[in-house]
């Protein structure tokens, strides 16, 4: 994917540059997102993390060595008896894009083998073909040129077909009724080929080249038409046949389908491009598109997955295909059925046992015996070998004798071997490269030529003469490719110009492309030795208040100081770090003493699970701390029967722990830390969470209102685990590779893939939740860091006689949004003040009260004294009580303490009515938590604003916009107020109480 363009060349960028800036990117958010509050511990596992093999390892390189076209289709054909006349139908429709007009048809050696053993009828030669040759090299122009060949040839013996009844063109009519769609063809319908794939998320680029080729047979008009139909969960038309009681059902699938028809129309009115039409599918051609339509007259080719396959073979709704197949193959004995097995090399273990056994069964339903030479099996894989272990392997899968099969990997281009680079020379020319971007592109393009750069890289990735070439580590590559190592200081200049040399020749027919695998795993979580004592810390990172021993990437049993290790866990509000162990002892004693450990001793384990989902007393939390605890204690009721809505006490209990033995003393007379203790719990049956609920340092807390989840051992705690999640290390990874790979969408076109549909269902999900929540984020962060000027200064600036492009800007926009506030400022310009204003722009409503009424005396906060505060993870937010302005209710002044320069600074001053219209919340400039705010009488309590009567409100739109944001900037510091939306009912929304945490 190109990166820049230069000289109207453009360029990719490097391998390791890209793998570089990954690892940067996914670092920063973990030691962002794992916040500890003591550097030296964040320094040590940041250390721990950069470890090779950790997280990352080294790149590999791998040749996608070319696939040259050099067997004429014309020889193919003549070869499996195949007649003249279907070859150019169907060497046209799947290879008509690669040659000009009249050109002859040149096939890659794997795909004509593949065609001349499927048709072939000679006894005694290999009738099934496997495929195994790489990525890109037309594995799928290998399968579908046997099918469809075997299926034009056939179809040139039928007689013209009628026109297809298209049932569902009538659906404004009040008798529509489903009818076949083929009920009026008079040729065989019968399933002749079977195409399984393991997802339907993996058949999309292969539906849209067999919709193309069947497109362009129709075009020719030689033959009758081919029917395909894809037999998924999300095909139209589920249930038993539809009768005369079923309009709605038929209405609802009609609707569909001409919706289907409407789309493909219009874009064929505007596009003319085959290869982007053939993504959509066309109801009036070739491709039949409810269930109902495919079991009356079964497809010629049917694609659909195990799971389906499997479930229609067990119904007796789809029992027709099956019949109709059978009768088919009965009939003549030329008939041929083919299953076509894509991606083989995922059917491993029982699942592949599952699949072997449907493939079975439906060979069984068609009434087809494993030998019949009648059945052609067609597979592709990218990992199955050529010995007797992948012969085994395809017998045991499809049944079918060993001998019958051909595995071809085809013929890739030929790589010789080269004599190694000379690095000095080529230490030299990077030195000497030109400074001018488009001719320093230009002399690498040049070099890269000369000497075959790609070619030199590919014989590299051989480890020894004859060798097949694989992918390969980076410094393998280097080794081989240079005639001696880097000297001391000179790094790897030499390999990054051949790097960048090859990638520069991308255009040369020469050049061999390269791909390269960079692997990345999420972190899995963090250990330490529970002795802080231990003599195995590193000298750079021991300090006098380290409460915790030497950092482990992975799970260990012991120290080297003889101390248990146990699993790292850190307040997310604080960076407060804590202990927890699973329970895999109990010693005898009053009460009995746990054991822990860092791995779980059950079947199958709990390691699995997260944190935050692991029972109390299956694994213990433990806070390394012997101050004075001031956190209170918390409760919760129990639900259900048992616990007959009884309190359970949870609080902090000190405790010792042994960090040799790993024992936990609870109630010790020389406690060294806390654990969490549950009381009230009984015989109730109920599960108590392993994890606080609350932060023994900071006091931050969780709400828990979903008791059902509480009972089964499920928490929300700022006590957290280092384990990321797949989700999020996926999303954050996609944003910077698209960052990294160009500066444009056509640069850094990104695909992500999975083999497992659950896999692919909870990423896509994860990565779209995750990815507008960084959206949301980077909004906020984009309004606070914008440089222009105060609106509210800019309009009092304006009404004291000093205009300003920001002040005519924001009188603009509030004569066309609200011209009564307009005429108000214009009334009144001496009374208002800066506060004053900002409460005004707030709320609309209010202004004209405001300024009608006596100013206030004072627009500067109360004194510190009379503030709340509570601790954030960046900064302190400040709730206080603002001097009301007549006319409206108390409100809350929402400021944020700076520390440089040392200032509270407010955001605004909201009043009562706006906060009940539409709720309000405030952001600091450098933290992304949205805390609701809340207005307060000076002795705390909330307040409702004294109304005759409830006054109409207008709630927003559920979604953030930028007409949704009003910046408040002062002395350099500046904050966001967002309105969210708030269900009102009545005129009013009930107020929250002060300090009281809306999680966002």
């Amino acid at each position: 994917m190109p990166q820049s363009e230069a000289a109207g060349r453009p360029r990719f960028p490097m391998p390791t540059r890209v793998y570089r800036e990954l690892q940067e990117a996914y670092l920063r958010y973990f030691d962002t997102a794992y916040w500890l509050r003591d550097k030296p511990l964040r320094d040590e596992r940041r250390t721990l993390l950069e470890a090779p093999g950790l997280l990352f390892t080294d790149v590999l390189l791998e040749p996608v060595v070319p696939y040259d076209a050099d067997f004429p289709l014309q020889e193919a054909a003549q070869r499996a008896h195949l007649d003249p006349a279907a070859a150019r139908i169907v060497g046209q429709a799947l290879f008509g894009d690669f040659v000009k007009p009249g050109q002859q048809i040149m096939l890659r050696r794997h795909q004509a083998e593949a065609l001349m053993r499927s048709l072939s009828t000679t006894p005694g030669e290999p009738r099934n073909a496997v495929v195994t040759s790489g990525t890109g090299s037309g594995k799928t122009e290998s399968f579908l040129l046997p099918v469809l060949a075997r299926l034009v040839q056939e179809a040139l013996t039928w007689n013209k077909q009628p026109e297809v009844d298209r049932w569902w063109e009538s659906a404004g009519s009040t008798n529509l009724t489903w009818r076949p769609l083929r009920g009026p063809e008079t040729r065989p319908a019968a399933l002749r080929t079977v195409v399984l794939y393991p997802t339907n998320a993996l058949v999309e680029d292969q539906v849209s080249r067999l919709r193309r080729a069947l497109r362009r047979i129709a075009e020719t008009g030689e033959v009758p038409p081919l029917w395909f139909g894809r037999y998924t969960g999300a095909t139209a038309g589920s249930g038993d046949l539809p009768g005369a009681k079923d309009k709605d059902k038929v209405r609802e699938a009609a609707t569909e389908i001409n919706s289907a028809a409407q789309d493909f129309l219009q874009l064929a009115n505007v596009y003319t491009d085959e290869q982007m039409l053939a993504q959509f599918a066309d109801p009036r051609d070739a491709e039949m598109m409810t269930r109902w339509d495919m079991v009356a007259s079964p497809p010629d080719l049917m694609v659909t997955n195990y799971s389906m396959l499997n479930a229609m073979l067990m119904r007796d709704i789809e029992r027709p295909m099956f019949e109709l197949t059978a009768d088919w193959l009965a009939s003549d004995p030329a008939n041929t059925f083919t299953i076509v097995i894509d991606e083989m090399h995922l059917y491993r273990g029982t699942q592949g046992s599952e699949v072997a056994m449907v493939v079975r069964n439906l060979l069984s339903r068609i009434g087809l015996d494993a030998d019949s030479p009648q059945l052609r099996c067609l597979a592709t894989s990218a990992s199955l070998s050529d010995d007797d272990k992948g012969r085994r392997y395809l017998q045991e899968f499809f049944g079918v004798d060993e001998s019958t099969f051909y595995v071809t990997a085809g013929r890739p281009r030929a790589v010789p071997e080269r004599e190694p680079l000379s690095r000095a020379a080529f230490e030299e020319i990077a030195r000497t490269l030109p400074e001018d971007e488009g001719e320093r592109a230009a002399a690498l393009a040049a070099l890269a030529t000369e000497h075959r750069l790609s070619e030199a890289v590919a014989a590299a990735c051989r480890a020894h003469g004859g060798a097949p070439m694989r992918a390969t580590r980076l410094p393998d590559i280097e080794k081989r490719l240079f005639d001696e190592p880097a000297r001391d200081g000179e790094g790897g200049a030499a390999f990054d110009l051949v790097l960048e040399a090859g990638a520069e020749a991308w255009s040369d027919p020469a050049t061999i492309p390269l791909r390269a695998h960079m692997f990345a795993r999420p972190a899995g979580g963090l250990w330490a030795c529970a002795n802080p004592a231990c003599d195995q810390i590193p000298a750079e990172y021991t300090y006098a208040e380290r409460k915790i021993g030497r950092l482990f990437s992975r799970p260990a049993t012991t120290c080297l100081c003889g101390g248990r290790v146990l699993e790292v866990l850190y307040c997310f509000d604080c960076g407060e770090v804590s202990l927890g162990g699973y329970v895999i002892d109990r010693l005898p004693g009053t009460p009995p003493v746990p054991a822990l450990g860092s791995l779980a001793d059950k079947i199958p384990s709990d390691q699995t699970r997260p944190v935050n989902r692991r029972a109390h007393g299956e694994y213990i939390w433990y806070w390394p701390d012997s101050n004075p605890m001031t956190v209170k204690g918390w409760g919760h009721k129990l639900d259900g029967k048992a616990g007959k809505g009884r309190q359970v006490a949870f609080s902090f209990e000190a405790a010792r722990l042994d960090p040799t033995a790993g024992l936990i003393f609870e109630k010790d007379q020389t406690p060294t830390g806390y654990v969490m203790s549950v009381s009230g719990l009984g015989d109730s049956g109920a599960k108590a969470p392993a994890l606080p609920e609350k932060c023994p340092r900071c006091g931050a807390q969780n709400l828990n209102n979903d008791l059902q989840k509480f009972w089964r051992g499920i928490v929300r705690s700022p006590i957290r685990g280092h384990r990321s999640g797949q989700s999020q290390s996926i999303q954050l990874y996609l944003a910077q590779l698209f960052r990294s790979m160009g500066t444009t969408a056509a640069e850094s076109r990104t695909i992500l893939f999975t083999d497992s549909r659950d896999d692919a269902a909870r990423t896509a999900a994860g990565v779209a939740k995750n990815h507008h929540r960084d959206l949301v984020r980077q909004l906020i962060r984009h309004e606070l860091e914008q440089p222009e000027a105060d609106a509210v200064e800019a309009v009092l600036a304006m009404l004291a006689g000093s205009p300003s492009p920001e002040g005519q800007a924001a009188f603009v926009a509030i004569q066309n949004q609200d011209p009564a506030l307009f005429q108000a400022l214009l009334q009144s310009p001496a009374r208002l003040t800066t506060t004053r204003v900002a409460s005004a722009l707030m709320s609309c409503s209010r202004l004209v009260g405001a300024i009608a009424a006596p100013a206030p005396t004072r627009t500067t906060p109360p004194p510190a004294a009379a503030a709340t505060s509570r601790r954030g993870t960046a900064g302190i937010e400040v709730r206080t009580s603002m001097p009301t302005i007549p006319g409206t209710s108390p409100a809350t002044w929402v400021g944020v303490a700076t520390r440089d320069p040392p200032a509270i600074m407010p955001s605004a001053t909201i009043t009562r009515s706006r906060l009940r219209a539409s709720g309000s919340a405030t952001c600091t400039a450098h933290s992304t938590q949205v805390t609701q705010a809340t207005t307060t009488r000076p002795g705390g309590r909330s307040s409702s604003p004294p109304r005759a009567k409830p006054r109409p409100t207008r709630t927003r739109p559920n979604r953030l916009s930028t007409t949704g944001v009003l910046r408040r900037r002062a002395a350099g510091f500046a904050t966001v107020a967002i309105f969210p939306p708030s269900p009102v009912r009545g005129g009013a929304a009930a107020p929250r109480s002060p300090g009281r945490r809306r999680s966002g």
